[in-house]
This record gives C-alpha cells, structure tokens and sequence, in this order.
C-alpha cells in the first residue's frame, strides 16, 4: 500500500513545472476521486496525467537523465556553479540531497496514479470495450513498471550478485497511508516483468501518430523488457525481444544528416523515426530553469559540461561532435552539451528521449556478443558507428575487445542521456566520478561500495518505520 509520505511530498515540493500545466488542461486532476474515471474519456485523461507526473524535474523533466551523467567522468563541475548536482558529483549524498532523493517521490507519485487507474478499470467503473479499456490498463501497467525499475537501478545495488537485497516497495495498490517494507531486488524484477509482459499483448502495435513517441506502445514497452533482461545480464532472454523491435517495431535511425537537427525539433513526425518512446515538453508545461536544457546550455546554469576527456572519444568528422559547442577559451577549454537546444525560443526547453533504436541496436549487439553470434553484434555495432562517421571502418574485432568497443560505443551514442552510469553498475566496473573545475576526478567508485545504491530521503524514513535505510547512510 501507497504511504501518505509519498504524497505529501509531491505535493509540497513542486513537481508540476509550471502553473498552466496538466492540472488545469484536463477535468480528470479537478475531479473527486470517487467519480473522476467513469468513462473512456476520463480514463484517457487520467492516463495522460500519468505521463504529466513523468515531466517533473525530478523525474525525466532533468534529474532522472541529468544524476546518472552527473555521478561519472562524462561531466566537469565549473568552479562556479548554481549548486545542483555537487553531491551528485563527489558522490557526497546524504538522505536529503535533493536531486537523487526527489526521483523517489515523484515516482511514486506517478506510480500511485497509475495504481488508481488501473483499479478503477479493474473494478468496472468504466464502460468500452475489452479492448479499449485493456489497452488503457497495459499502458498503466507499462508505466508502473518503468517507474518501478528507475527507482530499483538508483537505490537499490546493482542486480546480479545482490538478488536477495533490499529493492524498493512493488506498489499495486493505490493508496497514501500505508507503509510498506521494500521488496527484495528479485522481487521487484519478476514483477517489473510481469507488469510488461502483461502489457504488451495488449498494448497497440500503432497509435495517432501526433502521440509518437510519446506513450509506451508495445514497441516501447517491448524495448523496455530489453532493457530490464540487459540489466539483468540475460542476455537469452533479451535477444530475441530487441530483435521483434528492430525487426517488426517499424523504427529506423535518423540518417547522418538529420541527426544534429532532430535533436532541437519535437521528436513526433509523420511517420515513426529512431525516438521510439520520449517525454514531451511544450513552453506552458516544461521546468524552465530547472529543466534538463537549461543545466547543460551556454545561457543557463553550466553546471554541467563536457570534459575534453569525452570529446576525444569521438573521431574528426563524427556527427555527434556537432552536439557539443565549444566554450569561452578559460584553461579547460569549456565545451557545453547542445542535445537539448532550446526550441520555440524557450531556454532549455526540449524534448527528452528516454528509450532510442540506437539504444536498441546497441543492446542487440551487446547480447549477441556475449552468447558467441559475433557476426550480428558487428553488424548492428557499425549501424550505429557508420550513421555517425559514414567512411568509419568496419568493425573486426572479437572476444573482449569487441565488447569493449561496443561498451565504448553505448557512451558515445547515449552521452548525456543517463545510461552510462547504468552500464558501469550493471557490469560492476570502476565508476570516474565527475571532474571538478580544476579538471581533476572528484574520486573513484569500485564495487562493492555502499554508494552504489542512493540513500532514501529522510521524510520517507522518518514517516514509515518499515522503509530501512541504505546501508552506509
């Protein structure tokens, strides 16, 4: 059961990022909770406001996608900065750092609504079809389970090896005044899967295509599983579901020349692109300077940049330098991440994908590399290298160094999109921390270490006895 912690928080800590937002553009958020769902339009409205909470700054709105990048050596902290992301950055939390320690309420929050709705289908409050209102039901269940598996990646230690740890609390239940213990790790995975695998048969294969890529349709939560079995190294059961979604999903990569542009467009179009499932942002709904934009651009806050170190990485010519702009001369030489330019000439504002078919592609090529099918991994490897530097060499390499290279590619291709930190814990390597303004790493993170998993704010612990703290904390 949902405890009341949860609630009170979002309520009192702003997670809407602006006045004009979902609250006040549809009737189901205004309505009493005994007759706000009673028919398809309610529970389409109610669904929508799921999605809403998933725009917090908390969440994918900046700290859901800005923390991950923040804890490694993919960023520098300028001397002078607003003062976000510092613990973040030394790896110095505490249970009431604000930037990780927000990801756990906001979630929940949309965890919660989502709970509600499901309910109220399960209970029959509205009329339609089996069909239409299953589909309304898998999208619930598909967004319960992300919301879930972000929260058991940032507090709970890495899967393998650590199964029978401490998780976070599996909540299917709508509801603000229970208090629940925190489900074991494996638990918390069985039922992420289960959510999604109850989903997408009855998720839609297509849907209006204004709403691309903006739901979890069965093509995104089918990516998701992906995800979940890579997280869990397993890489069997993996294979086949991002193979049915690079091969029937009806997604294609950008093309080298519409790479750089795509990023500081809406990412819906006419017809599907490689932005298989996204949040989107429109000037009355997105944070402002709070928003993920905004930490990263020249006329925002900078509180994040990119080292030299990170553009090194790439060789002359490769399209994806052209998402860096080169800063003021000082010492460092200041590079700023431009992936999320500002659009309709609101700073900071932009979209920001969550799931991408190069992410797909480089899963794919992951799996097949680690159970012997080389040949397919190389081949889904330079997919993504020759978009990027069309006259790159192919790739030859095998064993290790393949994996190696396609590790590397991960970091290259998803850079500021919150995944690499994910990819040194689920492989338990060494994480570089960020460097600070003198150009040098804050410290360096080895397995096994308490940090690994973020500490839960302290108003959830103080609020319910049964929430055990992180050790170490």
């Amino acid at each position: 059961m949902m405890k009341k912690i949860i609630i009170s928080l979002i309520c009192c800590t702003g997670i809407f990022t602006s006045c004009n937002d979902f609250l006040t553009r549809y009737p189901y958020m205004s309505l009493s909770e005994e007759t706000a769902v009673n028919d398809l339009t309610t529970a389409r409205y109610a669904l929508y406001g799921i999605y809403n909470r998933l725009k917090s700054t908390s969440v994918y709105g900046c700290n859901m996608i800005a923390v991950p990048d923040a804890a490694t050596d993919n960023v520098i902290q300028p001397p002078a900065t607003s003062g976000r992301f510092l613990g973040v950055a030394q790896w110095q939390l505490t249970p009431t750092t604000s930037e990780p320690t927000g990801i756990w309420g906001a979630m929940y929050q949309a965890i919660n609504a989502a709970n509600r709705l499901i309910v109220d289908l399960d209970n029959d409050k509205v009329a339609g079809t089996d069909a239409q209102l299953n589909a309304i039901r898998a999208e619930a269940l598909a967004v319960r389970a992300l919301c879930h598996f972000e929260l058991v990646r940032t507090f709970a230690q890495t899967y393998v090896g650590n199964e029978s740890g401490m998780g976070v609390p599996y909540m299917t239940e709508p509801t603000i005044y229970g208090k629940p213990a925190r489900d074991d790790i494996q638990t918390v995975y069985n039922n992420v899967i289960a959510d999604l695998t109850t989903a997408i048969p009855l998720l839609p294969t297509a849907i209006t295509a204004d709403d691309y890529p903006y739901r979890l349709e069965h093509w995104g939560a089918k990516a998701l599983l992906g995800r979940v079995y890579m997280t869990q190294l397993d890489y069997a059961k993996a294979k086949p579901v991002l193979a049915d979604v690079i091969n029937n999903g009806g997604y294609s990569l950008l093309s080298n020349g519409d790479f750089v542009e795509a990023w500081g467009k809406r990412y819906n179009a006419s017809s599907k692109t490689e932005f298989i499932f996204a949040i989107a942002f429109m000037s009355d709904d997105y944070g402002a300077t709070g928003a993920l934009g905004y930490m990263y651009m020249r006329g925002g806050y900078q509180d994040l940049r990119v080292p030299p170190s990170v553009r090194d990485l790439f060789d002359e010519g490769d399209v994806r330098t052209r998402l860096m702009e080169d800063g003021d001369g000082t010492t460092l030489g200041w590079i700023f991440n431009t992936k999320y330019p500002s659009r309709d000439g609101a700073n900071g504002m932009s979209d920001i994908p969550v799931i991408r078919l190069a992410d797909v592609y480089l899963m794919y090529a992951e799996a097949c590399a680690y159970t012997g099918d080389e040949a397919t991994a190389i081949e889904y490897l330079d997919k993504v290298r020759l978009r990027a530097l069309p006259d790159a060499e192919l790739s030859i390499e095998t064993g290790d160094e393949l994996k190696e290279k396609i590790f590397l590619e991960r970091r290259k291709e998803l850079l500021y999109e919150g995944v690499y930190l994910w990819d040194l814990k689920r492989y338990k390597r060494p994480i570089n921390s960020a460097f600070n303004g003198a150009g040098v790493l804050n410290t360096v993170i080895t397995y096994p270490d308490h940090r690994l998993a973020y500490p839960i704010l302290q108003a959830e612990i103080d609020a319910n006895p049964n929430i055990v703290q992180n050790p170490g904390y």
